[in-house]
């Protein structure tokens, strides 16, 4: 008699590496992820929610791919930016929130981590446009380096 392991399926996790690079000659940036936990079913959809400075989050569903590019980005306004994926039992969490602030050829992205009672500011600077990859927010997402 063989013994097979059941897996129960879950809502899956929201991606940990997300990556932001301001578009040349174009007012758009591309948004792309990776890194994420299906939940032992596959992801059908993510969902990306953004809003300008304080105004209203807007939504965009994107089917089976990992990026997103947004026109008619103001690069003069702060953008926010949070992403969940969804599978066959449901939504899954919801990222933390990207700040995204840009300046010239400069690309800011601030974003808060919480922690127990332990709030963490991280603010990166990435000069010329380069491509802006959160390797290590695997690291503190998963609250290795607390």
């Amino acid at each position: 008699i063989k013994d097979y392991a059941l897996s129960s399926s879950a809502p899956p996790s929201p991606p940990k590496l997300i990556d932001f690079k301001k578009l040349d000659h174009t007012p758009a940036l591309n948004i792309s992820w990776r890194k994420w936990d299906d939940g032992n079913s596959p992801v059908t959809m993510f969902i990306l929610e953004y809003k300008e400075n304080n105004g209203n989050w807007k939504v965009q569903y994107i089917s089976n791919i990992n990026y997103y590019v947004l026109h008619g980005v103001d690069f003069t306004k702060d953008y926010y930016f949070r992403i969940s994926a969804l599978n066959s039992v449901g939504k899954g969490e919801t990222s933390k929130v990207f700040h995204v602030v840009f300046g010239g050829k400069t690309l800011f992205v601030v974003f808060i981590i919480v922690y127990e009672d332990l709030y963490l500011l991280v603010f990166l600077v990435i000069i010329d446009k380069c491509l802006l990859e959160f390797i290590f927010i695997y690291l503190l997402l998963n609250f290795a380096v607390v």
